[in-house]
């Protein structure tokens, strides 16, 4: 084959873009410190930085979840707390009552501290996150006791036994399971529907399936009717890996306290003289009621554990996640990153080739044939 000097002036221009993409190359990498400029440079790389980098992410967002996760059982873990202090302290006043020895101004006493602890109850029954309430299941935006005087659009079946915090008007139809007194003294049976709008007084106790029509105004305090009984089940999760959730919320707290409150009435009422029909002293009443406090603390004892299991579980997650986003980045460092020495290096002697390929282009490159003729 015969060597032009054509072929020559191509082959070394050809040399010479070649080692202008080299150092062009280098100068990127220096420049980004990044391995792959585009997907096309390396395929294998760019696929694992990918997956990588998708992995760091997922970690990343998985720790924000155990966060958010984390809060939303503390919120709980102390709202249950308050609420076993709560127990204790009505227990301490129930047993006062049942020694059959209280003085009137101790009945007093006994009365206004049942009512406070109460009304706390309730407060802890609402307590909320970030503006959602952590006892109402799926239904966050409402509470589980009413904070303000609520009209009702629909008819509301009565899933727990419950008395009215005020004097209350029910609207015409609404039924109750349980014999009513009418406000004119005659007795309204169980089942049969109201006729006209009744007003029924302060401590009135509507029994459970009862039904209350619709334009009836509960009043402030009462239980959220459309929330206590109606969220079993309703399991708030949170993702906090792969396929892997937990519940944060604590389901049957709202018809627990409910029972609270309901048991701290029983007790004002007997403390007002007012006992059940199958009690025939307040010494019984309050020694029977010892025994549905502990059994009441004792439900709420399951729930504290249950929740301190999911809290110790967060804690091992959180841990491990922190690993991973570690490992994760180390490998994706190592996966796309350069070692800046080591390009360095290459970089100067790619630039020392690049020079040299400059030179000797530069020699044949301006030969003519004039130059042959001198």
């Amino acid at each position: 084959m015969r060597v032009t000097n054509g072929m020559i002036r191509n082959n070394m221009l050809n040399s010479l873009y070649t080692n202008m993409n080299r150092l062009d190359t280098l100068y990127n990498q220096m420049n980004t410190l990044k391995k792959v400029q585009r997907p096309s440079d390396d395929p294998i790389i760019t696929g694992r930085a990918l997956k990588l980098k998708l992995n760091v992410l997922e970690t990343q967002q998985h720790q924000h979840n155990v966060k958010e996760a984390t809060s939303w059982m503390e919120v709980s873990q102390t709202a249950l707390s308050n609420v076993t202090e709560i127990i204790k302290d009505i227990r301490t006043k129930c047993n006062q009552a049942a020694n059959g020895t209280l003085k009137p101004e101790d009945r007093a006493k006994v009365l206004a501290d049942i009512k406070q602890l109460s009304e706390q109850l309730k407060e802890e029954a609402n307590v909320s996150y970030a503006g959602r309430y952590v006892f109402s299941g799926y239904k966050t935006d409402q509470s589980v006791f009413l904070v303000k005087d609520t009209k009702l659009t629909e008819n509301v079946n009565v899933s727990k036994d419950m008395y009215v915090t005020s004097d209350t008007t029910f609207a015409s139809g609404s039924t109750f399971t349980e014999d009513m007194v009418l406000p004119d003294g005659t007795i309204l049976a169980a089942g049969t529907a109201l006729t006209a709008d009744t007003t029924f007084p302060e401590g009135t106790k509507i029994a459970k399936g009862s039904e209350i029509a619709a334009g009836t105004v509960l009043p402030k305090g009462m239980p959220n009717l459309s929330v206590v009984g109606h969220i079993s089940g309703q399991d708030i999760s949170y993702e906090i890996g792969a396929g892997n959730v937990i519940p944060v919320n604590v389901v049957g707290l709202d018809e627990l306290i409910v029972d609270l409150v309901n048991d701290v009435t029983a007790m004002e009422k007997a403390l007002n003289g007012v006992l059940p029909n199958d009690m025939q002293t307040e010494e019984e009443f309050f020694s029977n009621m010892l025994d549905v406090i502990d059994k009441r603390a004792s439900d709420l004892s399951e729930k504290v554990a249950d929740l301190g299991s999911r809290q110790k579980r967060l804690e091992y997650t959180s841990t491990r996640l922190m690993n991973d986003k570690t490992s994760f980045t180390e490998l994706l460092s190592n996966t796309e990153d350069v070692d800046i020495e080591e390009i360095y290096v290459e970089f100067n002697a790619q630039y020392a080739v690049y020079q040299s390929a400059l030179q000797a282009t530069s020699k044949s490159v301006v030969l003519t044939l004039a130059d042959f003729l001198r």
